[in-house]
């Protein structure tokens, strides 16, 4: 699972005044909530395996401490151990049915686990239990936007944003979800938006990134994409896509430059080859666009990348194979590769 579609704020606020020196006798004398305060201390600090260890104990000591399963739940949700974390808040929730947190919490479980529709229902039931409950109507917002139910997840979104407007991700859920739904215009201000409330989003920048190339503003995507790798160097999406738009206003060493970046950061990037094949072509080095498209079609056997050979074939004026390639991307229904047929073969 993508984590980038989980936005999970769960705190335990707690103050710690003195955890114990840890001798055998001490802790044999501990209460539940010495070892809870123990096992949330080591929480905050990251230390989740020997939190685990500290609620267990605060369970054992008291098997009716809600708060102990809710907290240790939290530790192996940090832990991605997402079995043990449903366990938990099931058990919190049996003890504590009143409390949306936890079911919030195991929402966030299942949503991982891509059950998608028991984390609607534990979604549902935080936000009827605490109808401000933000973070809920978010993550259910993202459930609906997989769902492809784009009316609902964007009255989630409305709401969240209705309650939190200094939020970047808010913005950025709604503005990918308008993409989605091809509403440009109202998609690429709320990625602005988020840009002015955290300019370091990479995401934000790629998404808008997409639509000014959508709109052809080709050197406003290209300053975004570079945004977007200024950000993160290893962003091959980014360098691919700003290599294409290279190659499109003729800065062709750039694009390959671009490109050759895309593939050595994934080696396996199989529409970055197919377009590299489209800047040797450009270029008039054929034998280099041939050996770039094969690769592609090697990675992906796709009627565009047959196609891209095609084309190859047809600069290198090889008729015969530029019509089979045509042939074979038209029988895989290449609607354009039938139409190059029709003209060249």
């Amino acid at each position: 699972m993508n984590k980038f579609w989980l936005f999970v704020i769960l705190f335990i606020f707690i103050f710690v005044q003195g955890c114990g020196s840890g001798s055998d006798s001490l802790e044999n004398n501990l209460s539940s909530q010495d070892h809870l305060e123990k096992a949330e201390f080591l929480y905050q600090n990251k230390e989740y395996e020997n939190s685990i260890l500290e609620f267990t104990e605060a369970i054992k000591k008291d098997s009716l401490n809600a708060k102990a399963y809710y907290e240790r739940g939290l530790a192996y949700l940090s832990l991605e151990d997402y079995e043990n974390a449903i366990d938990d808040f099931t058990q919190a929730i049996k003890l504590r049915p009143y409390v949306s947190a936890a079911y919030f919490a195991r929402g966030i479980a299942y949503f991982t686990l891509i059950d998608y529709e028991k984390a609607l229902i534990d979604f549902d039931e935080a936000i009827l239990l605490d109808p401000n409950y933000v973070y809920a109507y978010i993550n259910r917002g993202n459930i609906k936007v997989i769902q492809d139910d784009f009316d609902a997840a964007l009255k989630d979104y409305n709401i969240a944003l209705t309650m939190e407007t200094s939020s970047s991700y808010f913005y950025e859920r709604r503005g990918y979800l308008y993409f989605l739904m091809e509403q440009y215009a109202k998609s690429k201000a709320d990625f602005s938006r988020a840009l002015l409330l955290n300019p370091e989003s990479g995401f934000a920048y790629f998404k808008r990134a997409q639509i000014n190339f959508i709109e052809e503003k080709y050197e406003l995507a290209i300053n975004d994409y570079s945004q977007a790798i200024r950000i993160n160097s290893d962003d091959y999406s980014s360098l691919a896509a700003r290599g294409w738009l290279y190659k499109l206003t003729d800065q062709y060493e750039l694009a390959l430059a671009d490109l050759n970046s895309a593939i050595e950061l994934k080696s396996d990037f199989s529409s970055a080859y197919n377009n590299r094949a489209y800047v040797y072509i450009d270029l008039g080095e054929y034998e280099l666009a041939l050996d770039s498209v094969n690769e592609a079609i090697k990675i992906k056997p796709l009627a565009a990348y047959v196609d891209t050979r095609g084309d190859v074939y047809k600069s290198m004026q090889e008729s015969a194979l530029m019509c089979e390639d045509y042939r074979v991307a038209c029988d895989l229904d290449a609607e354009i590769s039938c139409q190059k047929m029709t003209e060249n073969c």
